[in-house]
């Protein structure tokens, strides 16, 4: 086939001269839209990604800063349970 493009068979070009042509060298190409990026922090205990919204932030004595997923990690970790001995 001499079309360009994939299209659905029901679009399908009677004579290969209708099909529509690609933009001309001389004109730039159009500008894709960029991709949202969303700030994302890691669990300190279980390495799971949080998204905006989620999560307990535990700040120590020492200033230290830990970041928690759910309450249950947060509970492990202030009654000093391993994350590597946890069967998940």
């Amino acid at each position: 086939e001499l079309c360009h493009f994939t299209v659905p068979f029901w679009l399908k070009c009677s004579p290969p001269l209708a099909c529509p042509e690609r933009p001309p060298a001389d004109r730039p190409p159009p500008l894709r839209a960029a991709a949202m990026v969303i700030k994302t922090e890691l669990c300190h205990f279980t390495e799971y990604r949080i998204y905006p919204g989620r999560g307990q932030r535990f700040i120590a004595k020492d200033g230290k800063v830990s970041f928690f997923i759910t309450s249950k990690v947060d509970s492990l970790f202030h009654q000093r349970i391993k994350a590597v001995k946890l069967r998940w």
